[in-house]
């Protein structure tokens, strides 16, 4: 039986390649529903179950749901983020490559606390905007962005936590 969700679908990909939707209640699914292709020129049809990068699209999800522990009390703002996850204590900054293509490292100067990481001064950053960084992933065979908890350990902070302000540059990730 088709529905008002169908058709709507249908409108939507005359400016789309493609379109996935789902209703469900809390206890089950209502409808699924999916059109177009995966992407333009490729032919592959959309399906209910086609993986997307949602990239930054999670960060307001986190950030409320974050705010919600806050609110109870679960969380503080200020809380160095050891405390929740102690396999990130002791950060390294990395400063550089040396000659020889090994990482320049020194201990952080300060923990990583909850409120750096949703403001994105917790010295975290991206190895695709990072040139040193995505050598060292390189180097590693770890991925641009960390996939696992041991990949994230292994992974140094660009600045002191609270010092600075991590911003996408102009440098991109040419070992790849």
């Amino acid at each position: 039986m088709r529905t008002v969700l169908d058709d709507a679908l249908d409108v939507a990909t005359q400016t789309l390649p493609g379109v996935v939707a789902c209703l469900t209640s809390p206890t089950q699914v209502l409808y699924e529903g999916a059109r177009g292709v995966r992407s333009t020129g490729d032919g592959r049809e959309m399906t209910v179950d086609t993986i997307f990068a949602l990239a930054s699209m999670t960060k307001p999800l986190v950030s409320v749901a974050v705010m919600q522990l806050v609110e109870r009390g679960a969380l503080a703002l200020d809380q160095p983020l050891n405390a929740v996850l102690p396999q990130l204590a002791n950060r390294s900054v990395l400063e550089g490559i040396d000659g020889g293509g090994m990482p320049i490292l020194r201990p952080a100067r300060g923990t990583v606390t909850v409120r750096q990481l949703l403001s994105h001064t917790s010295g975290y950053g991206y190895a695709f905007w990072n040139e040193d960084l995505c050598r060292l992933q390189d180097e590693r065979g770890t991925g641009v962005v960390p996939s696992s908890w041991e990949e994230l350990e292994a992974t140094p902070l660009l600045f002191d936590p609270g010092t600075a302000w991590h911003t996408a540059s102009a440098r991109t990730c040419s070992a790849r």
